[in-house]
C-alpha cells in the first residue's frame, strides 16, 4: 500500500519563529508514540521523549519491545526538581505533548510546572473516559471541572476515539480539541499461512476481565457450525478460565500466548476479522494494526477505537453486554466468507489515515494554524 501523509500547510512565518523542538511526556514508551515521534521530526526541530525510569520495563511481559533504540532523544526524569530544570531549560515556544491530566507522579508533577511556569504549547493525549452511567458520568465531569479547571482553560486536547463529547462537557472550547488517534506504524507483511483455509477470528490483548473474551465465546454458542477457527495471542489471569468455558465451544482454537509486537502485524495479516470485546477500553490500538493490513474489526463500543470501526469497511461496532448481537455479526462473517484482494485493498485505503505520518501533518497542520492566529492577535 503507498502511504499518503496529510497535505502539509506552508506557512507565512519560519519553523524558528513557531517552535524550537517537541517533547513527549509518557510514563513509558509505547510503540505507537515511539513512531509518532518520529514522524513529528519531520517537521520539528529536536525530539525529546520524557519517561520514567522506574516503568520502562513495566509492558515487557505483554510483548512491548523495550529496545528504544530510535532515533530520538530520551530524557529519563524522576522528581519534581528534575522536570522543572528541564522545562526551564528549553525555549517558551517549545511544544509539550502529554499522557493524559492524572495519573502517574512523572505527568502530575509536569502539570503542576507548567501551570506555575505559564507553558503555551502543551497538548493533552485524552483517551475516552470510562462512564458505565449516567451518575458516574455527571460525578467524573464535575471531578475534571474542579479539581483541573486551569489546565482545562489552558490546553489544547488531542481528543483519542470518543473523548470530545467528554472534553466538550466539561469546558474544553472546540479549537482546543483536534480529533485525533493513536496512529501506527505501517508494516506491510506477507501473511501468516492460514494451512487450514478456514475462516479465521482473532483476538489480541490481555485475557482478564476488562478485555472481555468470554463475550466472544458466548456468542460462538449460538453458531451452529464449524467452518471457523480461533486465534488467542496474549496471556493472563483468565487464561485457564477460558481454556476450559470455550472447549466445547470451539473445537478449532490456538492459544497462541504473548508474542512480539513487531510480530503482531503478520499474524494479522492471515487472520479474517479481529474480535474486541472489551468492557471497556481507552482506545484500542489493535484495531488499527488490523485495519492496516486489510483485515476488518467487530468491537464492542466500549473501545475507543469504535469511532474509527464504525466507519471502516467490513467493520461492525456492537453494544457491549449484547452477546445476540454480536453472534448475529459472526454468523454474517461466516456467511460472506472471507474478504476479495478488492475488499481488503478498500480496508487498506481507509487506514491511511491511521498511519503515523498522517497523525503527524495533521497535528503540524493544527498547531501551526493556532500560533499564527495566536501571533495575529
Amino acid at each position: 500500500m503507498e502511504v499518503n501523509s496529510c497535505i502539509f500547510k506552508k506557512n507565512t512565518v519560519t519553523n524558528e519563529t513557531f517552535f524550537s523542538d517537541i517533547c513527549i511526556w509518557q510514563v513509558f514508551p509505547s510503540p505507537h508514540t515511539l513512531y509518532l515521534a518520529l514522524s513529528l521530526k519531520k517537521y520539528f526541530g529536536n525530539v525529546s521523549y520524557v519517561i520514567s525510569t522506574t516503568s520502562i520495563a513495566a509492558r515487557e511481559n505483554s510483548g512491548w519491545n523495550s529496545n528504544y533504540s530510535v532515533d530520538l532523544e530520551f530524557i529519563c526524569l524522576n522528581n519534581s526538581e528534575e522536570i522543572y530544570s528541564f522545562i526551564k531549560r528549553k525555549s517558551l515556544n517549545c511544544v509539550h505533548l502529554v499522557q493524559g491530566l492524572r495519573g502517574h507522579s512523572l505527568i502530575k508533577d509536569f502539570h503542576r510546572a507548567s501551570i506555575e511556569l505559564s507553558l503555551q504549547n502543551v497538548y493533552i493525549f485524552f483517551e475516552t473516559i470510562r462512564c458505565r452511567s449516567k451518575i458516574e458520568f455527571l460525578f467524573k465531569t464535575w471531578y475534571y471541572k474542579k479539581f483541573y479547571k486551569d489546565q482545562i482553560s489552558r490546553y489544547s486536547f488531542l481528543a483519542i476515539g470518543n473523548a470530545k463529547r467528554f472534553l466538550k462537557e466539561i469546558g474544553v472550547s472546540d479549537s482546543s480539541i483536534l480529533d485525533f488517534n493513536y496512529y501506527i506504524k505501517y508494516s506491510e507483511t506477507n501473511s501468516f499461512e492460514n494451512e487450514n483455509k478456514l475462516f479465521t477470528f482473532i483476538f489480541i490483548g490481555s485475557l482478564d476481565k476488562r478485555k472481555n473474551l468470554i463475550e466472544f465465546f458466548q456468542a460462538l454458542k449460538h453458531i451452529n457450525e464449524n467452518s471457523y477457527r480461533v486465534l488467542v495471542v496474549g496471556n493472563g489471569p483468565l487464561r485457564s478460565y477460558l481454556e476450559r468455558y470455550s472447549k466445547d465451544i470451539c473445537r478449532k482454537i490456538e492459544w497462541i500466548g504473548t508474542i512480539s509486537i513487531d510480530k503482531i502485524p503478520v499474524i494479522l495479516s492471515g487472520s479474517d476479522c479481529l474480535i474486541l470485546p472489551s468492557k471497556h477500553d481507552g482506545y484500542g490500538v489493535v484495531c488499527n494494526e488490523a485495519l492496516t493490513q486489510g483485515v476488518p474489526v467487530i468491537c464492542s463500543d466500549r473501545c475507543g477505537a469504535a469511532a474509527i470501526v464504525a466507519n471502516a469497511p467490513y467493520s461492525y461496532v456492537y453494544q457491549s453486554g449484547d452477546v445476540l448481537s454480536l453472534s448475529e455479526l459472526l454468523k454474517m462473517k461466516l456467511h460472506a466468507g472471507r474478504l476479495s484482494s478488492s475488499q481488503k485493498q478498500e480496508i487498506l485505503t481507509f487506514s491511511q489515515k491511521l498511519i503515523c505520518d498522517y497523525g503527524a501533518g495533521l497535528f503540524y497542520n493544527y498547531h501551526s494554524d493556532k500560533r499564527l492566529s495566536h501571533l495575529n492577535k
